[in-house]
């Protein structure tokens, strides 16, 4: 994978996440988020919170996916807040549930 600025991999992931130009595949999906995500791109938080949300390419994990949602959101994403929140209304998290740290930046 070529490094590149945070936004322009975020966006690569989004393609093979959604099967938009190129064939579904999450794994590399997961690969260009978690790239993206070390050149500091909150969305790409978002992204991979739905990946363990839907068992996308990983295990489905929704404490994975609440620990994801909760950074973005943490750091100013807003489409994280609805999604962390549907997590607990549907019982797939408690409310009193304590959200890991996930890495962010270098």
């Amino acid at each position: 994978m070529e490094t590149g600025n945070a936004e322009a991999l975020n966006n690569v992931g989004w393609y093979y996440h959604n099967g938009i130009g190129v064939g579904a595949d999450y794994a590399k999906a997961l690969e260009y988020y978690t790239e993206a995500i070390r050149k500091g791109s909150v969305d790409a938080l978002e992204e991979i919170g739905e990946l363990y949300r839907d068992g996308l390419g990983v295990e489905q994990d929704y404490e994975k996916a609440a620990d994801y949602f909760h950074k973005a959101m943490e750091l100013g994403e807003t489409h994280s807040g609805p999604e962390y929140d549907q997590l607990i209304e549907e019982g797939k998290i408690p409310a009193d549930y304590v959200p890991k740290d996930v890495p962010f930046g270098n």
